[in-house]
Order: C-alpha cells, then sequence, then structure tokens
C-alpha cells in the first residue's frame, strides 16, 4: 500500500518539477525597464535623463515636456509635479501613488 502512494505522490511532484524549470529557463527581458532608468550616456542614479543634484529644476522641467509623457508640468521651488500623459511606457504604473 505504501508503494502505491509513493507512485501515486510521484506524478504530481514530477509534473511541478517539470512546470518550474520551463518557467526558469526562460529569460527575462527587462529592456523597457532598463530604457527608463539607464538611458544611454545617463550614468545612474537617472530619470528619463534627470540626474539628482546634477540636473537643474528647468532642465527637468524642459525634459519632462520633451518627452511627451509628461503634461499638466508644475514645479514651486524644488518640487516637480505632473499628471502622466498616456504615451508613457507600459512599465510605470500610474495607479500607485508616492
Amino acid at each position: 500500500m505504501m508503494t502505491f502512494y509513493l507512485r501515486l505522490a510521484l506524478l504530481p511532484m514530477i509534473l511541478l518539477t517539470a512546470v518550474l524549470l520551463v518557467i526558469r529557463s526562460q529569460p527575462y527581458d527587462d529592456y523597457e525597464l532598463r530604457e527608463l532608468l539607464l538611458p544611454t550616456g545617463c550614468p545612474a542614479p537617472c530619470f528619463m535623463g534627470i540626474q539628482p543634484e546634477v540636473t537643474t529644476v528647468d532642465e527637468a522641467v524642459k525634459l519632462l515636456e520633451a518627452s511627451g509623457w509628461a503634461k499638466d508640468i508644475k514645479h514651486e521651488g524644488f518640487f516637480i509635479t505632473w499628471v502622466w500623459s498616456g504615451t508613457q511606457p507600459t512599465i510605470i504604473n500610474t495607479q500607485q501613488l508616492c
């Protein structure tokens, strides 16, 4: 009777192992995320070409306007706020507020 239960448990274990191996063998494509956070010509940390303590507020506003991803850009002092225009990459989660 014990061998029956061992054989019965072996089949789901083999199937689960096969599924996990297939999932793990898939390459991870993070091209969009890398392009967003590490664009060419902009050393990290960098977001849309904006670097902390390097890019001025006026330059950051110009970069946001030029990207086409942001609208209703407002800046007061050192703070910049904007609304996503809908043309931003899908990797950007517009539902989550910081």
